[in-house]
């Protein structure tokens, strides 16, 4: 259909002329533009998360209306959401869809959930709110990169005691990788 209305409004236009094409050059400049309100979850969310936009707008009510308008919404999805808002420093919307997530009993969270948000609550809130989100989380969830995480928050904030008891715990289950020596050297 849009190929249809550029084709009358441009007719010198080559048939092939995809408008995507001018698209994508901005989107690899500047991540977080989004063009309407009618796109993808992923661009839905980022321009929420975009500060020149209202910053009142909650991603827990992007991510709802989302769901009430009869969409899907999948863990691998939210995960590269949180992923790509982590690298734009946007961790409090991050740990929004995070916290969104846990709230919902139909997605089937894994350890990588319980990681990323531990991760994300260290960075946004510090180590002491990571360590009381660690100690709820159930033991079933609690892996070698959670424990990793742990131990990097841990580092950051040169809690020694507290970074050698997890570097511990970390030797009793798998041996020990180098990350776990690269984050304790530091």
């Amino acid at each position: 259909m849009l190929m249809k209305q550029l084709a009358c409004a441009f007719p010198s236009l080559p048939k092939k002329y995809n408008p995507i094409s001018n698209i994508i050059p901005i989107l690899e400049k500047d991540p977080s533009r989004t063009f309407n309100g009618n796109g993808s979850l992923h661009s839905r969310i980022l321009e929420a998360a975009n500060p020149k936009s209202n910053p009142k707008v909650s991603i827990f009510n992007v991510l709802d209306q989302w769901v009430d308008q009869g969409r899907r919404v999948e863990l691998q999805q939210l995960r590269k959401i949180i992923k790509h808002l982590t690298k734009l420093n946007h961790f409090h919307h991050a740990l929004q869809i995070s916290q969104w997530m846990g709230s919902k009993s139909y997605l089937h969270l894994s350890s990588t959930d319980f990681t990323l948000r531990l991760g994300l609550i260290s960075k946004f809130y510090g180590v002491q709110q990571a360590d009381e989100y660690f100690n709820n989380i159930p033991i079933t969830f609690k892996d070698l990169q959670t424990y990793e995480t742990l131990l990097i928050s841990y580092a950051d904030a040169k809690l020694l005691e507290k970074a050698e008891g997890v570097m511990q715990i970390i030797r009793n289950l798998s041996g020990c990788k180098t990350i776990s020596y690269n984050v304790m050297l530091n």
